[in-house]
């Protein structure tokens, strides 16, 4: 059962726990959007681009909680046109493994069956 009270801000030194691939791709991205522009997993306004920029604000239950995290079909589009060559399908892929330990975590129905079946 989830509690009602809110997750306190993450800080950048919460952010030092993540994986060194995560953490570097969260502080080099540039924000320019090419990531986003390429994925075919986008949801609304959540796309790779928008999941970095939330980690270096330090919005990382955040980034945990989103949907868009189990929307990545792994096609790397993401990785491949980025103009600093981040590793941000990793990036993704290794934060979708925090995100099954989160307290929060809201699984697509569809693999909840997969996994209980």
């Amino acid at each position: 059962m989830h509690e009602d009270r809110p997750f306190r801000e993450i800080t950048l030194q919460d952010l030092e726990r993540l994986d060194p691939v995560t953490l570097r791709t969260a502080r080099s991205c540039a924000n320019c959007g090419r990531c986003g522009g390429a994925c075919l997993a986008r949801i609304r306004d959540l796309s790779p681009a928008r999941v970095l920029r939330l980690l270096q604000l330090g919005r990382l239950d955040e980034v945990l909680t989103s949907r868009f995290l189990w929307s990545c079909i792994g096609c790397r589009r993401c990785s491949r046109c980025c103009p600093q060559e981040l590793d941000v399908a990793t990036a993704v892929v290794r934060l979708r493994r925090l995100a099954a330990r989160h307290p929060r975590a809201t699984f697509p129905e569809h693999l909840l069956r997969l996994l209980c079946s």
